[in-house]
């Protein structure tokens, strides 16, 4: 299961989190490639609108989860 879903239809780039059981929290690796997409809509001319939304209770937090922490920061 992928953590980011995207779709692009249009000018519209839809992205979702799809991490409900954790209520969508991000991870170090979830922050990366956010930023990725967030550059490639900037560079893309036929983007115009970006949709951010998550899957279940929409709830974003950073999990720490990289040092073997289960923290959750809000």
């Amino acid at each position: 299961m992928d953590e980011i879903v995207t779709e692009h239809t249009g000018s519209i780039l839809r992205i979702q989190f799809n991490r409900p059981t954790k209520r969508n929290a991000m991870t170090s690796a979830m922050y990366l490639a956010l930023a990725g997409i967030f550059n490639e809509a900037a560079n893309d001319e036929n983007t115009r609108v970006v949709l951010w939304h998550g899957a279940g209770d929409f709830v974003v937090r950073r999990l720490v989860e990289d040092a073997g922490e289960s923290q959750i920061h809000r």
